[in-house]
């Protein structure tokens, strides 16, 4: 009786070490699955943020959009005025850098700086 026991305890010991080895192995492959996602939707965003002034949405000239990509995605040199924009999908949100150059804009804290070299 108490070898039949100490086999059944031996199983389930190996039961537990075998799901937690399982586990740990689909942790890797849900984490290896999440960054290749996080990925794809980085090249998904930069493609459409290439396309986007083509759109009939975009608030310029295409034409007129130079892409920069960071820290902000682009500039629209109007006729009449000079824009600052960013692109953004979904959800998505400005980061601390974006925000705060969005807040110096709005400040008017911008200059012309022309550089020479002699």
């Amino acid at each position: 009786m108490l070898e039949y026991f100490a086999l059944v305890i031996a199983l389930l010991l190996l039961i537990v070490f075998l799901l937690v080895k399982e586990l740990r192995m689909l942790k890797r492959e849900l984490c290896d699955i999440q960054t290749n996602r996080q990925r794809l939707l980085t090249k998904h965003g930069l493609i459409f943020e290439q396309l986007i002034p083509f759109s009939k949405n975009f608030p310029g000239e295409a034409r007129d959009f130079r892409f920069i990509g960071n820290p902000i995605d682009g500039v629209i040199f109007g006729k009449d005025k000079v824009q600052f924009v960013e692109i953004k999908m979904n959800n998505s949100v400005l980061n601390d850098r974006q925000r705060q150059i969005r807040d110096q804009i709005m400040k008017k804290k911008v200059e012309w700086l022309e550089v020479r070299g002699d």
